[in-house]
């Protein structure tokens, strides 16, 4: 067609030197309609011949796959055909071979494999075989039979399939369970070696119920059965007394009855043996299971001294035996067999020599209520399990133990959040307290020494109720404890005996009842105790009469009765128990030794407008109905701005911060003019005033009214949230109650500080010369600045 059209426009080209003008431009546009129709067909024709090569190659390629598949097919059916003539050998193989019966099964299912082929066949058990020759063939069962391949796979996968046949699954836990498997490695529940064997079987809490099988005798590969807290039921099969390698076995809170077998004596392996909670598999006060659990214990210790002697396995019941309490310690493990004793209330194995990681089976013990496992040689972690323990009461394992780090970070958050749980927090005061914090000492309300361990509980004013736990006696280190002024209650835990660097301890304003505990006395360190507005009865403990160490003891306003120890503190206070000194007259009923001052009243009223700041200089002292005196601090400038707002700032610092050495806000006044605060009255003035006044102080009298004022410090940097920065801290501002003990006063000043910030930057406010230098050129204060004010303060002029 292109070469047609090329010839009849050459010929037309030809001719049209011969036309007219006219005629030309006609042939003209006819010549170009003819070569835009040659150029379109050219187009088409191109178009076509790449279709057309683009077929060939998909054609070329499809042929090339054909040819590919019908080789692969070809070694597939070859492949299919060599497994086909192994298989037939393997089945001509089983017809020739013996015939092994497991324990008492009925049919044996006969398997055969080649090359992942596999021929099976169901034969079942001659009518008359002898107990002879069961016996022996049973006991090649176990090892090395020609029905399977040597790791015996298929015969633990029929063993499975029996147990879960015998079981009723209404949850669907063993539905990937198959009988078609190559083995059950892949399934839930179960636990095989690297040689493929089933090692595990556990299916814990899978509301599961039927029977036991008797098949799991054929898993003869175990080392643990897990199957407690099921509904599974009916004896328990003998055959589990046929599993030689099993270490643990816990078939505990199910519904199993009659005897424990006795085949369970085979178990030669067995470590830990659990069956108790929810089954009845003896009398109904399971006393033989709790023999032969004692008897476990026997067996794990060393008894070098015979104090276990007495201990019997073919007592009736151990209710007649003794644990003797001699200097002879015990030493070895604690068997994990002590998780039978269900009904235990204490165990107390306290200053032995036992040792190994602690059984996580002690977390089974649901009702127990005292657990003392201090001064032995326990190593590794803490159990999680103990975290079940809900009738627990009182868990001593320190001093001698290495549960955990040296510092035993760990044993005192856990020690912390007991007491966090016995106690009622309406105002989440703890809600920041983490179990699973690393260490307590970022905690508000906790304080911690250098060595991150825990030296100071103070929650004072905080409206927590409930009980105050026996767990605090594992807080070993703890130097003070301040829980006054809350709604705690019960009887005082005897625990806090045991705290041997404990200087204060101040329970007082609280609903504590009950006697006073005698182990108070254990308090070699104790300096300061306040039990006072308590419901305390009961007498004195005599042995009081020996803490000499003894400064400040409060007493009053109890129930106390009985005689009176001779108190050796330099001041107490027993009034308000109407057994003892009803009307406060009674002798020895109180001691009080403020330290005088050379001061006349007058004198003393003028001195003490010299100790405030700025415009809160006017001090009045006023007699209450009662005969209590307070001060009355009047502010100059109440209208002013500045003086308004460091009023409302007072006023709001010292409501949220109390604490025995922090000031006490009695109430204040408001007008149109007159803007006042009530205060007690503090007898001894200022340490600024002090330290100026005859006699001087003693260097016992300086430590105590340092400390004081550290400790009130300390509580509104660390125990307030949000924290608390003074800024003006000055011996000035360090006030003295009636025995010297030092109360941080004037917050005029003050600003609050989340405990995420590290500073807060204000306009530089406080007295020139306890101004912290980076403060003072930066705006930044923090409790930094705090702790600068108070040695020029305090430290420097009491040294």
């Amino acid at each position: 067609m292109g070469r047609e059209l090329a010839s009849t426009l050459h010929l037309l080209r030809s001719q049209s030197k011969d036309l007219t003008c006219k005629d030309q431009e006609s042939a003209s546009g006819d010549l170009q309609k003819l070569y835009d129709t040659w150029e379109f067909h050219e187009n088409d024709v191109m178009n076509a011949q790449a279709k057309l090569r683009s077929i060939r190659a998909k054609l070329a390629t499809l042929e090339g796959k054909i040819a590919l598949s019908i080789i692969e097919s070809q070694k597939i059916v070859e492949e299919k055909q060599r497994r086909v003539d192994c298989a037939r050998r393997a089945l001509q193989l089983l017809q020739t071979t013996t015939i092994i019966w497991p324990n008492s099964a009925s049919e044996v299912l006969l398997t055969g494999s080649c090359d992942g082929w596999t021929t099976q066949g169901v034969v079942a058990r001659p009518p008359n075989i002898s107990r002879k020759i069961r016996d022996m063939l049973r006991a090649k069962a176990v090892h090395g039979n020609s029905l399977l391949t040597a790791k015996g796979v298929n015969l633990e996968v029929q063993a499975l399939m029996s147990i879960k046949a015998a079981l009723k699954d209404s949850h669907g836990v063993l539905a990937k369970w198959d009988s078609d498997a190559a083995d059950p490695c892949s399934w839930t529940m179960v636990t095989c070696s690297t040689d493929y064997l089933v090692i595990g079987l556990g299916t814990p809490s899978q509301s599961l119920s039927g029977i036991l099988s008797p098949s799991i005798g054929n898993l003869t590969n175990l080392l643990s059965v897990l199957l407690q807290n099921n509904n599974i039921s009916v004896p328990l099969p003998t055959e589990l007394g046929g599993l030689s390698k099993l270490q643990t076995l816990d078939l505990s809170d199910n519904l199993f009855t009659g005897d424990i077998p006795s085949s369970l004596a085979n178990l030669e392996s067995l470590q830990s043996l659990l069956w108790t909670s929810g089954n009845s598999l003896l009398t109904a006060k399971g006393v033989n299971l709790e023999v032969q659990a004692l008897m476990s214990i026997k067996a794990a210790l060393k008894d070098s001294h015979g104090v276990l002697a007495k201990w019997d396995s073919d007592a009736a019941d151990p209710c007649s035996w003794t644990m003797m309490n001699s200097k002879p310690k015990l030493s070895g493990i604690l068997s994990p067999s002590i998780g039978n004793l269900t009904n235990l209330l204490s165990v107390l194995l306290q200053n032995n020599n036992i040792s190994v990681p602690l059984p996580t089976e002690l977390g089974g013990l649901s009702k127990l209520q005292t657990l003392d496992l201090s001064d032995n040689l326990f190593t590794g972690d803490i159990p999680s399990s103990l975290a079940n323990l809900e009738s627990l009461q009182s868990l001593l394992w320190t001093s001698g133990n290495s549960l955990l780090t040296a510092k035993g970070v760990n044993l005192e958050v856990q020690a912390l959040m007991s007491i966090k749980a016995a106690l009622k927090d309406s105002h989440g005061v703890l809600a920041k307290w983490d179990s699973d914090a690393a260490d307590p000492c970022s905690w508000t309300m906790v304080t911690c020494s250098t060595d991150y361990l825990v030296i100071g509980l103070g929650t004072p004013s905080q409206s927590l109720s409930g009980i105050l736990s026996p767990s605090i006696g594992n807080l070993t280190n703890l130097l003070s404890v301040l829980l006054q002024n809350n709604n705690i209650s019960v009887p005082l835990p005897t625990e806090l005996g045991g705290f041997s660097k404990l200087q204060t301890l101040d329970l007082s304003d609280n609903l504590f009842t009950g006697d006073i505990p005698s182990s108070l006395a254990n308090l070699e360190s104790l300096q300061s105790l306040r039990l006072n507005n308590n419901s305390l009865s009961g007498a004195i403990p005599l042995s009081m009469a020996n803490m000499t160490q003894l400064t400040f003891l409060d007493l009053s306003s109890n129930n106390l009765s009985g005689p009176v120890p001779r108190l050796l503190s330099k001041t107490f206070s027993i009034l308000g128990n109407p057994m003892i000194c009803a009307t406060g007259k009674e002798q020895d009923c109180n001691r009080s030794k403020p330290m005088p001052l050379s001061l006349n009243s007058n004198n003393q009223k003028q001195r003490c407008e010299e100790v405030c700041l700025g415009n809160m200089r006017r001090f009045q002292f006023r007699e209450l109905q009662d005969g209590t005196i307070v001060a009355v601090k009047r502010l100059k400038d109440g209208n002013a701005i500045g003086g308004e707002i460091q009023f409302q700032t007072e006023v709001e610092m010292i409501s949220l911060a109390v604490h025995r050495n922090l000031l006490r806000l009695y109430g204040f006044c408001m007008t149109t003019t007159e803007r006042r605060l009530v205060y007690p009255y503090m007898s001894n003035g200022s340490v600024a005033l002090r330290l100026k006044s005859k006699p001087a102080l003693d260097w016992g009298t300086r430590k105590c009214i340092s400390l004081g004022a550290g400790r009130g410090l300390l509580y509104l940097h660390e125990q307030c949230d949000p924290k608390i920065i003074h800024r003006d801290v000055k011996a000035a501002n360090i006030l003295l109650d009636d025995y010297c003990e030092a109360v941080v006063g004037d917050f005029g000043l003050a600003k609050l500080l989340d405990h995420r910030d590290s500073q807060v930057t204000t306009a530089v406010r406080g007295t020139v010369g306890h101004i912290a230098p980076e403060y003072l050129s930066t705006g930044q204060s923090s409790e930094k600045t705090d702790v600068f004010g108070k040695p020029k303060g305090s430290y420097a002029r009491l040294g």
